[in-house]
């Protein structure tokens, strides 16, 4: 019986707790955050490591600078602006329906989608393992010195 006290004990202790997914309106530096984080207003990530996914909401910006996302990177409604700088995100990033959107010297090991955005459009120095899809934006994506190992297409097919 002490066995298995002590083993239930051990396990409830020695594994991260699961919490609920965390909101962002501000700065966050130097940490990791163990699930999804919802971008409400302006965030701005520095040296972070996001286990789930980045999900902007209605009307937020985001910058990221350091962080590695090993989800994906998404918008579900309009957004601000977004800026990535030396990242690494593992999934996709499918941004829809924003503003400006600035990718510059990021790891993505997965697909981008930029679709129906309004404003500049700049993706420069990245790496990028998946596909990369751009349509209905107000101004044609601009970059240069990208490294795109899947397909190009519709507006993108200049990256």
């Amino acid at each position: 019986m002490k066995k298995i006290l002590l083993f239930s004990l051990f396990t409830s202790c020695a594994f991260p707790i699961w919490a609920v997914d965390t909101t962002c309106d501000g700065p966050i530096k130097n940490r990791t955050i163990y699930n999804n984080i919802h971008i409400s207003k302006n965030c701005s990530l520095e040296k972070v490591t996001v286990t789930g996914n980045v999900l902007l909401e209605s009307d937020a910006s985001l910058r990221l600078n350091q962080v590695t996302i090993k989800g994906n990177l998404e918008s579900r409604n309009t957004f601000g602006h977004v800026t990535a700088q030396s990242s690494r995100i593992n999934g996709n990033i499918q941004l829809e329906n924003g503003h400006s959107v600035e990718l510059i010297n990021n790891l993505i090991l997965g697909n981008l989608e930029l679709e129906d955005n309004k404003a500049n459009i700049q993706v420069s120095q990245n790496t990028i393992h998946g596909n990369v899809a751009c349509q209905n934006n107000l101004e044609t994506p601009k970059g240069q010195q990208n490294q795109i190992k899947g397909n190009k297409a519709h507006q993108c097919s200049s990256l």
